[in-house]
Order: C-alpha cells, then sequence, then structure tokens
C-alpha cells in the first residue's frame, strides 16, 4: 500500500492555521509518512491530484476561488476544513453585515472587483471534517492527520469550552465579572485564553446544543446590546446557533 497523498490549500487568510500546524513539533515527523502532494508555504514543488485528504485553510473569496475550491474537493477523497475562516466564516464574515459594494469601496475604491459574500467552505462543497480556531489548533490538526493515516476517523470534540476549564482548575471568568463565550463554544483548544485571564471570544465556534438563551442572559449584566451582538458577531455569525444574535435580535 503507497502511502496516503496530502495536499495542503489556502484560500482567502492569513495562513495563520497552516502555519500553527507546520510549527507543532510533530509535524515534520508525522508529514515524512505521506506523499506531500502540495503545500505552498512548505515548497514549490506541485503533484497533481486526485489527492487522499485535502486540508484547506481560508475561504473562497471571489468566483475564481470557488471554482478552484469546488475542483479541489472533486479531485480529493477527504477534505479537512481547517481553521475559523473555513469553518465559520470568521472575522471577515462581520462583512456581510454591511453592504458588500460599499465595504469593498472602503478598502479598494476605484478598483474593479469581484468579491464574493463571506461563507464557510461547506456553503459550496462538502466537507468531511473541521478543525475549528483562529487560529486552528497545530496539535488538532496534527492528530487529525495521525488518524487519518491509520485509518482511523478523528476525535474532534464538541463540548464547551468550559469543559476544558474545570479539567485545568481555571478560576471561571464570568464568575470574576468579565464576559466570556465559553459556555456556548467548542471546546479542543485546551481553554488557554481564561487560564490567561482573557475571556473566550467563541473563535471555535458554537459547541454543541449550546444555551444561547441563557448566555445572552449572563451577557446582559455584563454588557450592552450592542457589545454583545459584536461579540456573537465575530468568528461564527453564520452558524444557526449563533445567527439571530449576530443580526441584532437581542431581547
Amino acid at each position: 500500500m503507497g502511502k496516503l497523498k496530502v495536499a495542503f490549500f489556502d484560500f482567502t487568510s492569513c495562513n495563520g492555521c497552516l502555519l500553527s500546524m507546520i510549527n507543532h513539533p510533530e509535524f515534520v515527523e508525522v508529514v515524512s509518512h505521506v506523499e506531500l502532494a502540495d503545500f505552498r508555504l512548505v515548497r514549490s514543488l506541485k503533484v497533481e491530484g486526485p489527492f487522499d485528504v485535502s486540508f484547506v485553510e481560508g475561504y473562497p473569496g471571489d468566483s475564481h476561488e470557488i471554482e478552484r475550491l469546488k475542483k479541489i474537493r472533486e479531485q480529493s477523497n477527504m477534505l479537512v476544513a481547517l481553521g475559523a475562516c473555513a469553518c465559520t466564516g470568521s472575522i471577515q464574515s462581520i462583512r456581510n453585515f454591511f453592504d458588500l459594494e460599499e465595504a469593498a469601496n472602503y478598502v479598494y475604491k476605484g478598483v474593479k472587483k469581484d468579491i464574493a459574500e463571506v461563507k464557510p467552505l461547506d456553503a459550496y462543497v462538502e466537507v468531511d471534517f473541521y478543525l475549528p480556531g483562529c487560529p486552528a489548533s497545530g496539535a488538532e490538526a496534527v492528530q487529525t492527520l495521525k488518524a487519518l493515516l491509520v485509518g482511523r476517523k478523528p476525535e474532534i470534540p464538541m463540548h464547551a469550552v468550559c469543559v476544558e476549564c474545570k479539567l485545568r482548575e481555571t478560576e471561571c471568568v464570568l464568575v470574576q465579572g468579565i464576559p466570556c463565550l465559553g459556555p456556548v463554544t467548542r471546546g479542543g483548544c485546551g481553554a488557554p485564553c481564561p487560564a490567561a485571564g482573557y475571556f473566550c471570544d467563541g473563535c471555535r465556534g458554537p459547541c454543541s446544543d449550546p444555551n444561547v438563551a441563557s448566555e445572552v442572559e449572563i451577557l446582559r449584566k455584563l454588557l450592552g446590546k450592542e457589545e454583545i451582538v459584536r461579540l456573537f458577531r465575530r468568528y461564527a455569525s453564520l452558524k444557526e446557533a449563533f445567527k439571530e444574535v449576530a443580526e441584532g435580535k437581542v431581547e
């Protein structure tokens, strides 16, 4: 049996998720066991598809990228969405709450533009596995690749960040009066932000069955309506669980 043929692609994004993966101490060892078909940040040599697994960072920002994504999907047995932009639209999706032409002209005035509405990968193609986060966890990405190497389905957590705060005995920042989306945000990151005294701002998107109404009720004691809306818009405004609050429907 030959090596798994793996490709890494990036679309409209900052490349932070791929860099997070590259910087993981096990990455070089793990990737030595695959046929590296395409990875722009690592080498210029490219091997044409089909691919066994494609990791994709970013979202398709124009019609050309949308077509490129569809072609990658056609050539890939499995497709992994890497990072918040690919999984939920991330910070860039805030643009959807403004007139697209107006937003584009603010930055690129007088330039002819082909700009797509911000949508995650699964708005255009089927996604097999999601590795959320801004950036995505390098450890989680490497573990996913290791699982696929041995033919095992990756275990990607869906519990809330709060679970991980409890496991590492971190004092709840909400109890300290710091606004936090940990109760409704998907864990798997190890909860580094609350451990550092900072709030979870929801970069991994909603956890399974989040109680958003209860979260908003708690946040109302700490923030005004506008601040709550901005918090829910930041990373996962396109996800159904967060969409209503992100659209400003806060009692």
